[in-house]
């Protein structure tokens, strides 16, 4: 026998590039071949590190996530500004939307851990830049440079999938899961409870989050430490700008965020006439429109690489990605609303109430991660989330005004589809993508959820404002003007008791405790009948998906012991593995 060469990275990386450019790029491809060798010797220090630091970023960035959408209303009451307070959520939503496929595509030729520290720096900055904000217009930009954190949020689940075995990929991801939930859960009571009775506790979630931040930062630096990718070794910095889908970049950046700018002020509070909202949306669409000929006439291995496109499973995980964001994000949106104005105006009570999300999480997403790797079957646990979401969105449509304690039981399968679903889709369509652009397809997969959400989430709030508009005068006038309300002094009332104004109330000619309960009552149904076709549309999407997901061929043959970025710095055996099976 021969003796067994052994590599450094560097000369590994460059002869991985050579094997790269000889692989056949047709889209036409059934299956891209994937690598066999079991080059997997174990969890080991560098595996558990490197895990660990993925996880402590993915926790510090769901508590921006929970944080926005959550305090917005207490940093309003706080430092004023609450006719721009719904930006503090949406400005998220935007960043991520836009930036995290432009940052998965810098992370494969630059590498996975620059990208993520530089996002977490940032989001440093503003987490410190919000927690001092004195107006709101402060406090939306320290928010714009928080949400940074969210544009790495695809290399979380990258990392985590490709320094493990495929085989456990599943788990990886649920493990990702796991983490997220448990930052969701603490958000959610923490920011409730210091707001509860103080609405300038909300700086103390940012104070947490400075801490957050900086923790994951040290550790990523530290205990990350990747051997160099085939682009960083062969490619100056310079190649590497030249290979950037710069043009797509561009498109994609601004015509998602114009887009989105467009649909968030529809009829919040400009109609579709008012400038405000169809320039930046016809705009938008226009560099949409240009991004997709791009992708598929120009660029065909730019942001959207064809090679990732050429398996119906990926199309299927592309689509159920968007309707799973779409469906929780508008259940995140309208569930606290249902429970705060018909049930509970407790704010730390409904809180308490939505964390019952969580709780159920956790459970579902170590079984879903368990399921898939022992059976090496994805589509199950994605038939089983979304089947909790068509439950879930059934029983809200259902609602009415004696079911305050069933809404407890509701959330749990809110709870358990996102626990089968979020993690099981992103394994899905990393196991149909070549090891080389796992990144790039784990940041479309990502933004595709965003786009999902940023689509549906202006679509409910048109057809729930243009209802209440009509319902709640019909709804209040018929419970009141019985007992007596000149209806007359309805222009008076009905503003009073949608503001929940007690003084106003008060002086409204004729008004009684029996009108204003009653009223109370009308206010009650008219939120109950103007939700119920928002749940209806998130539950024929939900449908819809479900559907979908039973052509989901299970790609069992790529649930295999190959590493596709192992952290093992033993060259030797990696290279014993190799010699064994080329000898076979």
């Amino acid at each position: 026998m021969g003796t067994v060469p052994v590599y450094s990275h560097e000369e590994r990386a460059a002869r991985d590039v050579q094997l790269t450019n000889l692989k056949p790029e047709s889209p036409e491809i059934e299956r891209i071949p994937t690598v066999e060798i079991d080059n997997y010797h174990g969890i080991n220090l560098n595996i558990i590190s490197g895990y660990a630091a993925v996880c402590a970023m993915a926790f510090a960035m769901m508590q921006v996530i929970i944080g926005s959408g959550l305090l917005a209303r207490s940093m309003a009451a706080d430092i004023g500004g609450s006719t721009k307070s719904v930006w503090v959520a949406q400005t998220v939503t935007i960043v991520n939307l836009a930036a995290g496929v432009p940052v998965s595509q810098a992370a494969d030729y630059w590498g996975r851990k620059w990208p993520m520290l530089i996002t977490c720096f940032v989001a440093l900055i503003g987490s410190i830049v919000l927690s001092r904000a004195q107006t709101m217009t402060v406090a939306l930009f320290g928010n714009f440079l928080a949400a940074v954190s969210t544009a790495g949020q695809p290399l979380f689940y990258t990392v985590a999938s490709e320094i493990v075995p495929r085989l456990y990929r599943p788990m990886a991801q649920a493990g990702i899961g796991l983490v997220v939930a448990a930052s969701g859960m603490t958000g959610l009571l923490a920011g409730s409870a210091l707001t509860r009775h103080n609405p300038a506790g909300w700086r103390v979630i940012w104070y947490i989050e400075i801490g957050l931040f900086a923790f994951s930062g040290v550790i990523l630096y530290f205990l990350y430490n990747p051997p160099p990718r085939p682009e960083q070794i062969s490619h100056t910095h310079l190649q590497r700008v030249k290979k950037l889908d710069l043009v797509g970049i561009f498109l994609l950046v601004s015509g998602v965020t114009l887009f989105s700018i467009g649909l968030i002020w529809f009829d919040n509070p400009y109609s579709f006439k008012d400038p405000h909202v169809n320039t930046p949306f016809a705009i938008g669409l226009v560099l949409i429109l240009c991004l997709i000929y791009h992708q598929i006439r120009v660029k065909k291995d730019g942001i959207f690489h064809h090679q990732l496109f050429n398996q119906r499973n990926v199309w299927i995980a592309a689509f159920g990605i968007g309707i799973e964001g779409a469906a929780f994000f508008g259940a995140n949106t309208y569930f606290p609303l249902e429970v705060s104005v018909l049930f509970e105006p407790d704010s730390f009570i409904v809180g308490t109430e939505y964390c019952v999300l969580f709780f159920a999480n956790l459970p579902a997403t170590f079984l879903a991660g368990w399921w898939s790797t022992s059976r090496k079957d994805l589509r199950t646990p994605l038939l089983v989330g979304f089947a909790c979401f068509i439950v879930f969105f059934a029983t809200m449509a259902s609602v009415d005004l004696n079911d305050k304690t069933k809404l407890w039981s509701y959330v749990v399968f809110l709870g358990f589809g996102l626990g089968c679903l979020l993690g099981s889709i992103v394994a899905l369509a990393q196991l149909c993508a070549p090891p080389h652009l796992i990144s790039i397809t784990t940041g479309i997969m990502t933004s595709l959820r965003g786009i999902g959400t940023t689509i549906l989430l202006p679509c409910t709030s048109a057809i729930f404002n243009s209802k209440i508009k009509t319902n709640l005068p019909s709804k209040i006038a018929a419970e009141v003007i019985p007992l007596g309300l000149a209806p007359q002094a309805l222009a008076q009332f009905i503003p009073a008791l949608a503001n929940n104004d007690p003084k106003a109330l008060q002086a409204v000619p004729g008004v009684t405790p029996q009108i204003i309960q009653a009223g109370v009552h009308g206010l009650k149904t008219a939120y109950l009948v103007s939700l119920r076709p928002v749940w209806l549309l998130t539950l024929a999407l939900s449908a819809v998906a479900f559907i979908a997901c039973i052509f989901i061929k299970d790609p069992k043959h790529d649930f295999t012991k190959h590493v596709d970025a192992p952290l093992d710095v033993s060259e030797e055996r990696d290279e014993r593995a190799q010699d064994k099976s080329a000898a076979a």
